[in-house]
């Protein structure tokens, strides 16, 4: 969550280089592009579909192995407990208000 800012998009390039499938989450055209050029395996974008459904969907109902969650507001939290797989690990950086 917040793959197109500042550290979303190092952590990208990042997990790309580590082979990782990396599906970016923001919001905006701009950072789709970005995502994409970077090597993200999809990019689901906050404000135009429902953030759970569409990891889920992507992930075949299991949810994702790893969770970064760099955005400060509590919807990028409830939302990445919520599409993260079953023991599967979260990692918060930003921290909301």
């Amino acid at each position: 969550v917040g793959a197109g800012g500042g550290l979303g998009h190092l952590a990208v390039q990042y997990a790309v280089a580590m082979g990782m499938k990396v599906i970016a989450v923001d919001g905006g055209d701009k950072k789709k592009e970005l995502c994409e050029s970077l090597g993200a395996f999809a990019f689901v974008d906050f404000t135009k579909v429902n953030t759970v459904d569409k990891i889920m969907e992507l992930t075949d109902g299991q949810g994702a192995h790893g969770t970064l969650v760099l955005a400060t507001n509590e919807r990028a939290f409830s939302d990445a407990v919520n599409y993260s797989r079953r023991y599967g690990t979260m990692v918060m950086v930003g921290l909301p208000p």
